[in-house]
C-alpha cells in the first residue's frame, strides 16, 4: 500500500508523489497570466483616472478666473471665455510634461 513521505528519498513504487518541478513551471505560468491581466485592468482604470482628473482640474482652472472677466471686458473689447484660458493652460502644460 502507498503511503505519503514528505521527507527523504521517494521510492515511486511505495510512495504517492507529484513532480515537483512540473508543479512550479505550471504555477509560474498560472501566476504570470493571473499577474498580467490584473495589472493590465488597474493600470489602464488608473490611465483614465487620472485623464480624466487633468481634465477636470483644467476646467476648474479656468472656472477660477470668471471674477476676472468683467473687469478684463471692462478694458479691453474682448469678452473672454473659459476656454481662452483652459486651452492655453493645458497647451503649456503639455509643454512643460513633454
Amino acid at each position: 500500500m502507498r503511503r505519503f513521505s514528505s521527507y527523504g528519498p521517494i521510492d515511486r513504487e511505495e510512495h504517492y508523489y507529484a513532480p515537483r518541478n512540473e508543479l512550479i513551471k505550471k504555477g509560474d505560468r498560472q501566476k504570470i497570466y493571473f499577474g498580467s491581466m490584473v495589472g493590465s485592468t488597474i493600470g489602464i482604470s488608473l490611465y483614465f483616472s487620472q485623464a480624466i482628473s487633468v481634465a477636470f482640474y483644467m476646467i476648474a482652472f479656468s472656472e477660477a478666473f470668471t471674477p476676472a472677466f468683467a473687469w478684463i471686458q471692462s478694458l479691453t473689447s474682448i469678452v473672454p471665455q473659459t476656454w481662452m484660458i483652459s486651452i492655453p493652460a493645458t497647451l503649456l502644460l503639455l509643454v512643460l510634461i513633454l
